[in-house]
């Protein structure tokens, strides 16, 4: 089956309401940017969160913040790790400690990201391009993977990627970042392809537009981030994926312009 290129969809606030109720969402890069405002979407929609993220200390910022939502709010899962030296015996780990807490998995969003600077292929870090690959295209095949069995225990589970216009202009000085990106629309297709009439999964690419994060910013500081996207915003987009995930398989998805 071929798989469709992408869809549009409107952003309608009043929908989110309640839309994550019961669901387990795991999600990566959740201390900061685009993976918090997500967290914290979620967790107002009625989800159990899990928060992946490098730094303790940022997590258990973002753990107070959803907390302080109110007692209707469920207490967040913290899993720190640090994914640039993650093992598959500490993604068997991240397995264990889901299964144990909730039997189960409904949403996963591969939101952990890095740039480590952008660079021409003649002068490239050899370092820094292996970082990349590994953190933009192993670690979400890795978890992926690991946690299948999880997903597969949902009635309705979902698998975003997020992506970038970079995965299909070939920028220059974006070299593995590019690479990756483009890497993790192909492994989408293909994870898709497998699980679409076998299992309950949705797999889903989200481009959700130039974001104006702390991490845009150091890479691009004359950009005018009045207009960008605002993580906030963004995460709508990826909460509308996991309520309604099962439209869209296979799909790459994007915000409809207004």
């Amino acid at each position: 089956m071929a798989i469709p290129t992408s869809v549009s969809i409107p952003i309608n606030p009043t929908f989110f309401e309640g839309c994550l109720k019961n669901k387990v969402i795991m999600i990566t890069g959740a201390s900061d940017g685009l993976g918090r405002a997500l967290a914290i979407s979620a967790a107002l929609a009625g989800a159990e969160v899990i928060l992946v993220g490098k730094t303790l200390k940022k997590l258990n910022l973002v753990y107070d913040e959803i907390c302080a939502l109110g007692k209707h709010i469920k207490e967040p899962m913290l899993l720190p790790v640090n994914l640039l030296q993650i093992t598959p015996d500490q993604s068997q780990e991240i397995f264990d400690a889901i299964e144990n807490l909730y039997g189960k998995l409904d949403g996963l969003v591969h939101l952990a990201g890095d740039l480590f600077g952008l660079q021409p292929i003649a002068l490239y870090d050899i370092q820094k391009w292996q970082q990349t690959i590994h953190l933009h295209l192993h670690v979400p095949f890795l978890l992926t993977k690991t946690l299948l069995p999880l997903l597969n225990k949902s009635d309705a589970a979902s698998i975003l990627f997020a992506t970038d216009l970079e995965a299909s202009e070939g920028k220059a000085y974006y070299g593995a970042y590019a690479c990756a990106k483009s890497g993790i629309e192909t492994f989408a297709k293909v994870l898709h392809e497998e699980v679409e009439n076998n299992s309950a999964i949705s797999v889903m690419t989200v481009y959700p537009g130039k974001v104006g994060t702390r991490l845009r910013r150091r890479v691009s500081p004359d950009i005018n981030f009045e207009e960008l996207n605002t993580p906030e915003r963004a995460s709508q987009l990826f909460l509308y994926c996991l309520a309604s995930g099962g439209d869209f398989k296979g799909k790459l998805v994007c915000e409809k312009e207004s």
